[in-house]
């Protein structure tokens, strides 16, 4: 409740241009945290909703990704988390009457009833990813080894960290990390790795984000 989990697109910055996530974090300088948001096609469009307040910074709805992170309520003193990820394969959701304000789609990793929802590849990379717990708190994800999605999604189950569920975001290069904490911020790059030996494949490559979350300070005590 001190946070606001709050998405930002390249298309809001003046010269429309995608940044590291250390420009992100120049651009946001009272940003707590940041990190990569979901995926994205070549030309840096966002794959599914990206919605802020009514406008659309992403494509259209992606039809089998069932993940929605959805966070900034319209009006205070409702019942509802301040943030929260929300399963669209057992409850559906309406952008346009739901509470939130800011609505980000992805993919889910694992649900509530214990099952991890990615396949088994053999495809290793850093992982982003946003947890839930039993009592609501939500999580940052940061994988910077080799992992695949479907290990990544056992880990978060058989943790002592009471996950319930939790979200996919980007990986590989994409999957980025600012934490402003004691007097040097902690910032972390991910990486692709050889799948036989699962060493990095150019590591630290600070490709450009067009989409980051932001943790900011709330207004309130």
């Amino acid at each position: 409740e001190r946070y606001r989990l709050v998405p930002y697109s390249y298309l809001e910055l003046e010269g429309k241009q995608p940044l590291n996530i250390e420009g992100w974090a120049e651009k946001f300088p009272e940003a707590a945290a940041l990190f990569n948001a979901g995926l994205y096609y070549p030309d840096y469009r966002y794959m599914g909703l990206l919605l802020k307040d009514g406008a659309s910074l992403g494509t259209r709805r992606h039809p089998q990704w069932q993940a929605l992170l959805l966070s900034g309520l319209k009006a205070t003193g409702r019942e509802q988390p301040s943030a929260a990820i929300h399963d669209l394969f057992f409850k559906p959701y309406s952008p346009e009457e739901g509470p939130y304000r800011y609505v980000l789609q992805s993919f889910m990793l694992l649900d509530v009833q214990g099952r991890p929802r990615v396949r088994q590849t053999d495809r290793l990379a850093s992982r982003t990813a946003l947890a839930q717990d039993a009592e609501g708190r939500l999580m940052i994800v940061f994988a910077p080894g080799a992992c695949t999605l479907y290990e990544l999604a056992l880990f978060l189950k058989d943790s002592n960290l009471g996950i319930s569920r939790a979200m996919c975001l980007d990986g590989g290069f994409e999957s980025q990390l600012f934490v402003r904490a004691g007097p040097e911020p902690l910032i972390r790059y991910g990486a692709w790795v050889v799948n036989e030996s699962r060493q990095y494949h150019n590591p630290m490559l600070k490709v450009p984000l067009p989409a980051v979350i932001a943790v900011v300070p709330s207004s309130g005590p």
